[in-house]
């Protein structure tokens, strides 16, 4: 027996997320969001997540009994939702407004809303009549002279509340409804000559506008109106005809299927004649019904929630005698029988169990009690006699179906040999059977049994069997994919590149690529290529469902079925190669689970074959809880991408836009951070199997797999200029690329804007200078301060010395110059050859080498010709003294000095000059010196060169005993440079440069001219 009817139900109540389980309304708006009202608020859906809006997160939800009831799209894509005591709520571009008798309605009870074929929305309450036209709300009726007034008050005539089906009034002809902007006439049935006699017992408005009504007098009869013609249906013409009167919904959808629900416990699908019953809900009580974009039928329950309705893509089959006959080991057709035809080999109580045209038929062991190992049936396998090898946990047996409907045979000399656990049986194409079991792999052929072990080379026990076209054996164990080569086997493990050595699955298509599934390391693609294997890894990493694999399928569309622990999954088999080209880097699998049909998802795993593919096509898996057959051809496949929303953006867990809105673009102010971004895709074909993808182009160096998740979190971004795209896959990897995309605006803090930083570089700038200025005022002023220090050590020097040269000529030279001359005088009053004379003689000789040394050290002093003679004849002067004294050969330039220097100054350029000339004499040992002096440029340039023996470095340590120091000293006081070049055996050049005054040259001029 199967276990469900035709058709299955998804449920969602409270416990998901609804604030309410009475579901008054339902409507998929163009964007793709389902929308429902509900006793306490307005609910939008996305097939996983509810968002409610309630007087809680909305404030133009005000009133504390918030019941929403109609609800309309108009073609401006507004939504309206009508309350039983709020007035109308009109949701546009994420906004929403209230509308209230302050603002135009009669009444804050609204029964209805539509719109007509100009775009007016009419709004429907139990006192009267509004409208929505050109963007303002205005009060129809009751209205002075409205021609609505009449019809106001529901007549008594049509029963339940006839405001939700618009408005009525009497003519002259009959009954006529205003609704979507005309009145209609309502026709009357034929027997009906009295329209005042007209009572409807029920009246319903179907989902094509059409209305059904049936009459006190009639209960056999259900009338149609459709575009103001009458349809009668009578008896069983029309679902549950007999009780007309209380069916309360009636929908049709694209494929013509009508859903009726009425208040007797019945809710069923009707088409062309043929009536499917919905046992699945858990009420009859049914207020709407919607069909979705993509086929789906929602249904709105009273007090029972939301329902969505489902052809099921997986069909299980159960025993009767319930979850004991249910664990499924192993499964196999009967190639001479139907495709429901099947063998299985069960767990517990089923032991060998035939299932066929929906009924089951269990077979034990005789002799043996029905829990005992022996009738644990773990491996089938057909033999060319008709009969089965089976596989047990206690050996192997042989059954015969033709034998007084079935026999079971022993076979225990085999059992000795082969072992116990015996899971796996195979045949290959020279009929040699193969037995694997915990004990190894065994070979049956023309009687003699062969036992292969892991001395052989096995991985460990056969856990699946397979011979490829080439007729090469391959065995998945524990402990690797094993290969027969005749002798023994070789075996691949994870060191050759497989995913795991816990090998379960084996699979060959038809161009030889052996795929291997693994029990905890997902699929394995190997292609025999001329120099190797080439071995492709598949996890769920790379977007498989599951790493666990017992058993691998192909069907008619290019897909591979693979089960696991969480049901059956499929991935289309031209990824997996394309992945292994490298063209493509993740793969779209798609998972049938419990929604899909199954009563336990869980396959089962531990005998073979785990699952097999009929001859029409269809899918077989052991499960748990049921025989599991998937037709592959009756799964839709949804070529349509997803719709992809962004929802909201938060920043610091608030809400950026009101009602969750968000625009084109999103601006983050300084201070602001956590930045959540919640998107969603809008498919109600599995949507919890939508997958994302997301990037923000300026950070996100590639797209970042979000997998199911519908959020996005940044918790801090860099100031600047980002765009978020986004897109999704349906469940069958049909891909959005177009997404969606939001702009990003990081602004910066103040203190990192560009005019700040500008601002700030300029303050920078400006203290760096500043601060260099003041730095080189310190270093200029301590420079003035040292050099008029130097300056005023010079002239008190230059003071002392002239000081000590007066007092030597004063005193010293003037008593030297008194001995001379008495020394003289006293020569003229002795005789020529008196002694005396000869001592008067010295003493006069020693006076005047004592009066020359004197003017000597008086000269070296203060040089008094800078007084008298000026500083170039002054120099000249000194030249010759030097040349005559020293032997030195002096080629000398001096250009006119006078007047231009201050007195002061001619006496540090003379000390320059006499400095540089003693060194050479002391040091250098030349033989010739050049001195050039000349003015150019407003500078006195002067050079002094010798041929001596030079220096070896001019900086080193040996210059500050030749006086550089102090000549460097003397050059800055007068604002000058000077350079030296000096090379051993190459001489010394010193190089002056001394700017003149101009100011004192000028003065000097003038007080000359004077």
């Amino acid at each position: 027996m199967a276990a469900h009817a035709q058709y299955r139900f998804d449920r969602w109540t409270t416990d998901n997320g609804l604030p309410h389980n009475s579901i008054r309304a339902l409507r998929q708006t163009r964007d793709g969001y389902l929308w429902l009202t509900t006793g306490d608020g307005l609910v939008r859906f996305d097939g996983v997540r509810f968002r409610v809006f309630n007087r809680t997160n909305t404030p133009e939800m005000t009133s504390n009994e918030f019941s929403f009831f109609a609800l309309y799209e108009d073609r401006e894509g507004a939504l309206w939702a009508g309350t039983t005591n709020g007035g109308v709520i009109r949701y546009h571009n994420g906004i929403f407004t209230a509308y209230t008798t302050k603002d135009g309605l009669a009444s804050n009870s609204v029964h209805r809303i539509d719109e007509d074929a100009d775009g007016v929305v009419w709004i429907f309450t139990a006192d009267g009549l509004a409208q929505w036209k050109n963007g303002r709300l205005s009060h129809v009726a009751p209205m002075p002279d409205s021609p609505f007034n009449a019809s106001l008050s529901a007549p008594a005539n049509i029963g339940g509340d006839a405001f939700f089906f618009g408005l009525w009034r009497r003519s002259s002809v009959g009954w006529e409804r205003f609704a979507y902007g005309q009145w209609t006439a309502l026709p009357l049935p034929a027997h009906l000559k009295d329209p005042a006699k007209l009572h409807i017992d029920s009246i319903i408005e179907d989902s094509q506008r059409r209305l059904w009504y049936d009459l006190e007098d009639r209960p056999d009869e259900f009338y149609g109106v459709s575009e103001g013609r009458l349809s009668v249906v009578r008896g069983s013409g029309f679902p549950n005809i007999g009780r007309a009167r209380d069916v309360n919904v009636c929908y049709q959808d694209r494929q013509g299927r009508l859903l009726v629900g009425d208040l007797t416990g019945e809710v069923a699908l009707w088409q062309a004649g043929q009536r499917f019953p919905l046992t699945g809900l858990a009420t009859s009580d049914v207020f709407r019904v919607w069909e979705d974009h993509e086929g789906g039928l929602w249904i709105g329950t009273k007090n029972e929630g939301l329902y969505r309705l489902r052809e099921p893509a997986v069909t299980v089959f159960r025993h009767p005698g319930g979850t004991g006959f249910n664990a499924i080991i192993a499964t196999l057709p009967l190639p001479e029988k139907r495709a429901d035809t099947v063998w299985l080999g069960c767990a517990y109580l089923g032991g060998l169990s035939r299932f066929s045209a929906g009924q089951y038929e269990n077979f034990y062991r005789p002799g043996v009690a029905r829990t005992a190992f022996a009738n644990i049936v773990s491996a089938l396998c057909a033999d060319h006699d008709g009969s089965l090898w089976l596989g047990t946990w206690d050996g192997v047996a042989r059954f015969y179906p033709g034998r007084s409907g079935g026999q079971w045979a022993e076979e225990k000399s085999l059992s000795a040999q082969i072992g116990q656990e015996v899971r796996v049986i195979y045949r290959d194409r020279t009929g040699v059977l193969w037995f694997g079991s915990n004990t190894g792999l065994a070979s049956l052929r023309d009687g003699k049994l062969t036992l292969y072990t892991t001395s052989q080379g096995l991985g460990g026990h056969p856990k699946a069997l397979l011979e490829n076209r080439a007729g090469v054996l391959w065995v998945s164990t524990p402990g690797g994919l094993s290969r027969f080569t005749g002798a023994g086997f070789t075996t691949l493990t994870v060191a050759d590149g497989l995913s795991s050595n816990n090998l379960s699955a084996l699979y060959e298509d038809e161009a030889g690529v052996l795929w291997v599934g693994s029990l905890d390391g997902g699929l394995n693609r190997l292609v025999a290529e001329p120099n190797g294997t080439t071995i492709t890894r598949y996890t769920t990493a790379h977007g498989l469902t599951s790493n666990t694999i017992y058993q691998i399928l192909p069907d008619d569309q290019g897909f591979l079925w693979i089960s696991c622990h969480l049901g059956v999954y499929r991935v289309r088999k031209q990824e997996l190669d394309d992945f292994a080209a490298g063209r493509m880097t993740h793969l779209n699998s798609t998972l049938f689970s419990r929604a899909d049909g199954f009563v336990n998802p869980e396959c089962t795993y531990g005998g073979q074959p785990a699952g097999f593919r009929a001859r029409d096509g269809s899918l077989w898996f052991p499960t748990h809880d049921g025989l599991a057959r998937i037709d592959p051809r009756s799964v839709r496949l949804s070529a349509t991408p997803p719709s992809l929303l962004i929802e909201e953006c938060l920043l610091d867990h608030q809400p950026v836009a009101r009602q969750g809105t968000v625009q084109t673009a999103l601006q983050i102010n300084p201070g602001q951070g956590n930045l959540e971004i919640h998107y969603t895709a809008l498919s109600f074909i599995k949507p919890e199997q939508l997958r994302f993808r997301y990037k923000l182009e300026g950070l996100d160096q590639d797209w970042v797999e979000a997998d199911t998740r519908r959020t996005a979190f940044y918790p801090y971004l860099p100031p600047g200029d980002y765009l978020f795209r986004l897109i999704a896959a349906n469940s069958d990897g049909v891909w959005n690329e177009a997404g969606k995309s939001l702009r990003i605006v990081v602004v910066p803090p103040f203190y990192r804007r560009w005019w700040f930083l500008l601002l700030s570089v300029a303050v920078l700038v400006s203290m760096v200078t500043l601060a260099f200025r003041y730095r080189i005022q310190q270093l200029q002023r301590a420079q003035r301060a040292q050099q008029q220090f130097s300056q005023q050590l010079i002239e008190s020097q230059e003071a002392e010395r002239k000081r000590i040269a007066g007092e030597l000529h004063d005193s010293l030279g003037q008593n030297l110059i008194v001995i001379k001359n008495w020394a003289t005088l006293g020569k003229t009053f002795t005789e020529p050859d008196a002694p005396v004379r000869e001592q008067l003689d010295e003493i006069s000789t020693t006076a005047v080498q004592s009066l020359n040394d004197v003017r000597s050290i008086i000269h070296n002093l203060r040089p008094y010709q800078l007084d008298t003679i000026g500083l170039s004849k002054t120099l000249r002067f000194m030249i010759e003294q030097v040349s005559a004294a020293s032997g030195l050969q002096f080629q000398s330039e001096i250009a006119a000095l006078d007047n231009l220097f201050a007195p002061e100054a001619e006496v540090i350029i003379f000390r320059i000059v006499q400095e540089c000339v003693n060194n050479i004499v002391k040091h250098a040992q030349s033989t010739e010196v050049k001195f050039w002096c000349r003015i150019a440029n407003g500078n006195l340039q002067m050079t002094i060169a010798d041929n001596g023996r030079g220096l070896a470095n001019s900086h080193s340590p040996q210059s500050s005993g030749l006086g550089l120091t102090g000549l460097r000293e003397r050059v800055r006081i007068l604002g000058g440079t000077d350079k030296m070049q000096s090379a051993a055996g190459q001489g010394t050049t010193h190089f002056f440069t001394i700017p003149i005054p101009a100011p004192a040259t000028a003065a000097r001029e003038e007080n000359n001219g004077n």
